[in-house]
């Protein structure tokens, strides 16, 4: 609507001064799980932001594990019973996605994944990363993998140290904040609009909350600093 562009219009000229160099020298990794593109301009908030993005990693579509091939490979690759539920095989994918984000998985396991179109990487893993944001929710019911997918790879995380943050689209239809807020984690259901990803940057420097617009979050989005009520 009108009122919704226009409200993102003047979030868009609000998010420079507010953001600006407030994640300076902070490495984030981000993860998208539900076979959707990653926000076109979130990664350029977060770079106005100055943090760095070490590594953008795609979950693809064959997460589904409706190919008969692709799971007996898996089920040798992961040395598993041949009649294994695809849940199991989801969650063995998400705990290697997991540990490649830790940097303590193979190059033979990331390059099996990357072949078999499960995942498609870019950037480097090697960095030390702060703190991974998880773009959850989706469109299509047959790539929503909520409880076995993402929650695999939350937990991997987690026992690695990882701090998460759990992010979605406005518009995803199929939402997956029940499921980040199980772990106390910030969540952003808005992070397709500038508004979310202020929140966003305002969350990881000292507010952390469930914010955005849809009936989970608990705040339509952090405090402003003090200093941009002096000016």
């Amino acid at each position: 609507s009108r009122i919704i562009n226009n409200y993102e219009n003047f979030s868009q000229g609000m998010l420079v001064p507010i953001v600006k160099d407030r994640l300076q020298g902070t490495n984030l990794a981000v993860v998208v799980s539900g076979d959707r593109e990653i926000p076109a301009n979130l990664i350029n908030s977060l770079t106005i932001a100055g943090a760095n993005v070490t590594s953008q990693t795609v979950i693809l579509g064959n997460i589904n594990m409706k190919d008969a091939a692709l799971r007996a490979k898996l089920i040798e690759f992961y040395a598993l019973e041949s009649n294994v539920a695809s849940d199991v095989l989801r969650t063995r994918v998400a705990v290697s996605v997991g540990m490649l984000l830790a940097n303590k998985l193979s190059p033979e396991a990331q390059k099996f994944l990357e072949d078999n179109n499960l995942i498609k990487t870019s950037g480097s893993y090697s960095n030390p990363v702060d703190k991974v944001i998880l773009i959850g929710g989706t469109d299509k019911l047959n790539t929503s993998f909520p409880e076995s997918f993402d929650t695999g790879l939350i937990n991997t995380l987690i026992s690695e140290g990882q701090q998460i943050i759990g992010v979605e689209s406005s518009l995803a239809k199929y939402s997956y904040m029940k499921t980040f807020q199980k772990y106390n984690m910030i969540t952003i259901d808005n992070i397709d609009l500038s508004l979310g990803q202020i929140s966003l940057v305002l969350a990881m420097i000292g507010e952390p909350g469930d914010y955005g617009t849809k009936s989970t979050a608990v705040k339509f989005m952090p405090s402003l600093p003090v200093e941009y009520l002096r000016r």
